[in-house]
This record gives structure tokens, C-alpha cells and sequence, in this order.
């Protein structure tokens, strides 16, 4: 599952504008520009600029204070829940029918049913390739879970033992919690 061809659009004008207004903020890489590109992005540009952004929640209510690309009240709403996302390392360990299960590295961590942004992510990461290890940040978009438009695959093979435990807390995580769909 992902989101619509109208909130396609509404999440990459809120995305590229909150990047383009954190960059100019900080500096961070003074030639990309992402609102009006007319050619493909080189996500590894966009990451240190999407680091900035979590560094620093303040951005966030600048941004929105100033609105400076005239955002509606719906995409000003979407920007401000981005203040509850849940940034790190995810495990993708299975595909679902509606959504991708990702579960938190850190101890203590929860499982999320997350859905893509243009595309399923079943299609971006087959599941002959799960469970795989990403950094991302978790983000509410209305009543489902995204990602941050960027999933930086770790380059790690997971043995049969730790899938096999993976699966085993994978299971624990979903009795006791459930799968967290919304933040």
C-alpha cells in the first residue's frame, strides 16, 4: 500500500519544502535545491539536510510560523505531527498485505506498520531480502505511518539465527503491542 496521487503530491510539497527551508536555515548543502528540480534527486544529498531537520525541532514551528510556501491548514497540521516521529535504525522484517512491519532497533522498541510514499515497499525491498536493516525516521501522515522519503539500507546479511530470533521478538512485540499504525 501507499499513500494517493493527491497526498503524493501534498507530502512532497510539505517534504521539499521543510528541507529547502532547513537548508537555507543551516547551510547544510548550498547547491541542492528541491522545490521546482527538474532533474532526480541524489538521496544521499538529501540526508544531511534531513539530519539537520531531526537535529533541530525547532525548525519545524519556524517553518510553520513563517510559512513562507503558503502551506493549508491540512499540510500545516501533517508538518506539525512530524514533531512525533520516531527516528533510528529499523529492521524491515515482513511485508503485510496493507503495509511493511519495521521494528525499532533500540531495546524496547515497538513494531510499526509502515506504508510507502509512491510506491508499496514490498516492491522497493523484495522479501527474499528481509528482515533488512535500515535508518530511517517514522513520520504520521494523517491516520497512517510513513518514512521520511529516505530508507538507507545497511549493506548486512542477517544469518538464519537472528532471523529466527528476530521472529521470536518480532511475536512478543505484536502480543503485547500489537502492530502501532498510527503515531
Amino acid at each position: 500500500m501507499h499513500l494517493n496521487k493527491d497526498d503524493i503530491r501534498k507530502f512532497y510539497r510539505i517534504w521539499f519544502g521543510i528541507l529547502e527551508y532547513t537548508n537555507q536555515k543551516y547551510n547544510v548543502a548550498s547547491k541542492l535545491k528541491l522545490l521546482g528540480a527538474t532533474k532526480p534527486i541524489n538521496p544521499n544529498d538529501v540526508v544531511p539536510v534531513r539530519n539537520a531537520l531531526w537535529e533541530h525541532d525547532n525548525i519545524i514551528d519556524e517553518y510553520i510560523n513563517t510559512n513562507p510556501n503558503n502551506l493549508d491548514e491540512d499540510e500545516i497540521r501533517i508538518l506539525s505531527s512530524w514533531k512525533t516521529r520516531i527516528s533510528g535504525t529499523f529492521l524491515i522484517l515482513k511485508h503485510l498485505k496493507n503495509d511493511s512491519v519495521f521494528m525499532h532497533a533500540e531495546k524496547g522498541g515497538k513494531a510499526y506498520g509502515v506504508i510507502g510514499i509512491s510506491e508499496p515497499i514490498a516492491e522497493m525491498f523484495h522479501p527474499s531480502h528481509l528482515p533488512l536493516l535500515v535508518e530511517t525516521a517514522l513520520i504520521p501522515f494523517k491516520d497512517k505511518i510513513i518514512y521520511d522519503s529516505l530508507l538507507m539500507p545497511y549493506n548486512m546479511h542477517i544469518g538464519s539465527n537472528m532471523r529466527r530470533d528476530l521472529n521470536g521478538e518480532y511475536k512478543a512485540l505484536k502480543e503485547r503491542y500489537g502492530i502501532i499504525r498510527t503515531l
